[in-house]
C-alpha cells in the first residue's frame, strides 16, 4: 500500500514514456464517477428534465463495467479512471460486509485512481484503511490524518501523478471537509481522538466541524 512519504511516482497502469514531438498535441481522456454508493444492480434514479421530476432505470456495475470499456476502446492507450469516493456504502451488500465486498468489483472495472468519499468513514478507521488498502488503484487525499502518532501524518498519499504518452497528469485528492460533522461521530473518532482531523487553515466552517 502507498504511503504519504512515498516520492512521486507513475502508477504500473499507466502508458511508459514515450518520446514527446514537438507541438504534437495529444487527446487524454479521464473518466470520472463518484457517489456510487455500492448499488450492484440497475435501479430507479431520480432526475430533474422539462421541469418534471422523473425517475429512469439507470446504473449498476456491469452496466458501469460496459461503459467504461466502450469508452477506453475510443482512446486505449491515453484513458484514465478515477473515482471521486462514497463507493463500497449504501447497499446491504456493502453494510454487511462493510465495505469488502464492493472493492474487488471496483478492480474488476479497473480504476487507475481512487479518493475515499465522507461515507467511506462509516465503518470506522481500521475498515477504512482495509478497504482503501484492497484497491489495485491509486489512493490519494491531502485532508485525512492519522491522530494516533506523535505527527498525525497524512492517511493517504496527497497527490499522484500519471505519465500518460509522455505527458503528465497530476491529481491532488481532498475529502469533504465537513466529513467528521457529516457522518457519526463514533465512525470518525474510533480508535483515536479525532482521527479524520483537518488542518485549521483547511476549515471553511470551523464552528461546526470536531475539533481533535
Amino acid at each position: 500500500m502507498s504511503t504519504a512519504d512515498e516520492p512521486e511516482h507513475t502508477w504500473p497502469r499507466c502508458v511508459p514514456r514515450t518520446p514527446r514531438l514537438p507541438c504534437k498535441a495529444q487527446h487524454i481522456t479521464i473518466l470520472q464517477t463518484s457517489d456510487i454508493h455500492a448499488q450492484l444492480d440497475i435501479h430507479d434514479e431520480f432526475f430533474y428534465e422539462n421541469d418534471r421530476q422523473v425517475f429512469k432505470r439507470r446504473g449498476g456495475f456491469a452496466t458501469l463495467r460496459t461503459m467504461v470499456a466502450a469508452l477506453r476502446k475510443q482512446n486505449a492507450e491515453h484513458t484514465l479512471l478515477v473515482d471521486g469516493g462514497d463507493c463500497f456504502q449504501g447497499s446491504a451488500v456493502a453494510a454487511l460486509s462493510k465495505g469488502e465486498a464492493i472493492v474487488p468489483l471496483m478492480n474488476r472495472i479497473g480504476y487507475d485512481l481512487v479518493l475515499p468519499g465522507n461515507w467511506e468513514v462509516v465503518y470506522g478507521k481500521d475498515m477504512l484503511m482495509k478497504d482503501m488498502g484492497m484497491y489495485t488503484a491509486a489512493r490519494v487525499c491531502a485532508n485525512m490524518f492519522h491522530d494516533d502518532g506523535p505527527d498525525g501524518g497524512l492517511m493517504f498519499p496527497a497527490y499522484q501523478v500519471f505519465d500518460i504518452g509522455g505527458t503528465k497528469v497530476g491529481f491532488v485528492g481532498y475529502n469533504d471537509p465537513l466529513t467528521p460533522a457529516r457522518q457519526s461521530p463514533a465512525g470518525c473518532r474510533e480508535g483515536s481522538a479525532g482521527w479524520c482531523r483537518l488542518p485549521a487553515a483547511w476549515r471553511t466552517s470551523p464552528t461546526s466541524i470536531s475539533e481533535a
